[in-house]
């Protein structure tokens, strides 16, 4: 029976998203998780409907998530799994749904799945192949990009995730070395043709520049709605691909075994005894020194045509996520910040002094966390060292951890509760951190996140999606 002696590959896998300039249409997310070998890797994208700022977020973590358990046998059916669960989670919430392009890979193998108006694409060599095909009404009717109308009816989908009882389609293909997978939201494919996808695919430069070139491209932090991408690329073979009958192994094998013994038993002469021993090497007798030099930054034309034509992205990426106890108004531009809401807080199982808060060093929204803070009638802005976002899926870890924090180190740490069940129960340990309150629930099905300093053993992940203001009303 014929078997693989060796075929793991490597493959690169990036995603990137684009905030653009509103609130109400920029709900555009891409994420992934990196498999090693024998697991698959995936990447997804997302966006979602209407004013909608969930069902593209959970989406893309159901797929993550899904894969981050580890999948080594049916990726198809994984995606197909993580989908649903993220379908049925939205009907239950009544959200409005979304678009998602999902894709694994498992050694040169992938198994993708899209349902609405993101799009697929396999750059091979000079060629672009669109994978998927779109649910939009531009579909429906035939519209060709150079026809009136395209662009508004590509966008108004006729099947989406959670809405009806449309079934995402599905779909394999397999990488050649140097081929690339990508997975575009409406908010980027719209804006350029597959002859521009090739030119910034296929220049030589990594995937990771080629996203972001894309990007500028596509000037998506320009547009109202931004875009999200994300892809694969088959680098090369970590070793030969052999196939060799099961017989012929085992006899190469026994050769093998009783060469050995002939070399140790000395039957091959005299002559081929082993060396001399020499003195054995010590690390304290000599001196290391580790010299890191930097790697140069390949940019091609394009990329550095792109750069001098569009204006760079702005400091920081608006709006920013606040979360806002009390029914606070903050008074500034709903195009600046994203507000969270939290019930009032109860100082018998929370834990606060008002203010506004924000991590150290996070300069780029100082001026918009001063405006918030005036407005509110305090005098300064204060700073902690990290804020936690505490959620559903990893309540009882952080319990465990939060509770047996240094002290030294739960000062400095701002703790949001997005949870059903509770994580403290009125805990004394709880006056230890400056910030101890409940955020909006509804947010609790989301992964957990915090921004700032990381901490030995925090059950969460440095992540855009954590608040980067805290708004907390006066005791």
């Amino acid at each position: 029976m014929p078997g693989n002696l060796f075929n793991a590959r490597t493959v690169d896998i990036q995603w990137k998203q684009q905030e653009g300039r509103s609130r109400y249409q920029r709900h555009s997310v891409a994420d992934g998780y990196r498999g090693r070998h024998p697991y698959a890797s995936v990447a997804a994208v997302a966006q979602s409907t209407g004013q909608d700022p969930h069902s593209a977020e959970y989406t893309v973590s159901a797929v993550r998530d899904t894969f981050a358990e580890g999948v080594a046998f049916a990726p198809g059916e994984a995606l197909i799994d993580a989908l649903d669960e993220a379908r049925h989670w939205i009907s239950e919430k009544g959200h409005a749904g979304c678009s998602v392009a999902a894709a694994a890979v498992l050694d040169c193998r992938v198994w993708f799945c899209w349902i609405g108006n993101c799009r697929i694409y396999q750059v091979s060599g000079h060629s672009v192949r669109l994978l998927s095909s779109d649910h939009s009404l531009a579909e429906t009717e035939g519209l060709s990009p150079g026809d009136p109308g395209f662009r508004q009816k590509a966008r108004e989908t006729t099947a989406s995730l959670g809405k009806g009882g449309s079934r995402p389609g599905e779909g394999r293909t397999e990488l050649a070395e140097g081929d690339s997978l990508l997975l575009l939201t409406p908010g980027v494919w719209l804006y350029i043709d597959e002859d521009g996808i090739h030119r910034h695919i296929s220049d030589g430069s990594s995937l990771a520049a080629d996203l972001t070139s894309l990007l500028r491209e596509t000037r998506t932090g320009h547009r109202r709605q931004g875009g999200a991408a994300a892809g694969f690329r088959l680098l090369s073979s970590t070793g030969s691909f052999v196939r060799i009958p099961g017989w012929l192994g085992a006899i190469a094998i026994v050769l093998c075994l009783v060469l050995a013994g002939l070399y140790l038993g000395g039957v091959l002469g005299p002559e081929r005894s082993a060396p001399p021993q020499e003195e054995p090497f010590h690390v304290e007798d000599s001196i290391f020194t580790e010299i890191v030099l930097p790697l140069p930054v390949v940019r091609s034309a394009d990329t550095l045509a792109a750069a001098d034509t569009v204006p760079p992205p702005p400091s920081v990426s608006l709006p920013v996520r606040a979360m806002v106890s009390g029914g606070m108004q903050l008074g500034v531009s709903a195009d600046s910040v994203l507000q969270f809401t939290g019930g009032s807080p109860d100082p018998a199982w929370e834990n606060w002094t008002g203010g506004v808060y924000v991590v150290r060093g996070d300069s780029a929204i100082t001026g918009i966390a001063e405006r918030i803070a005036a407005g509110q009638g305090f005098d300064s802005v204060t700073t902690v060292d990290r804020i936690v976002v505490v959620r559903q899926a990893s309540a009882s870890r952080f319990s465990s951890w939060l509770s047996s924090l240094d002290p030294a180190d739960a000062a400095g740490t701002a703790v949001v509760v997005e949870t059903n069940s509770s994580v403290a129960a009125g805990a004394s340990w709880i006056r230890n951190y400056p910030v101890f309150v409940n955020g909006a629930r509804d947010m609790s099905a989301l992964h957990s996140c915090f921004r700032g300093d990381s901490l030995p053993g925090i059950p969460a992940i440095e992540d855009d999606a954590a608040y980067r203001i805290l708004v907390l009303p006066p005791l």
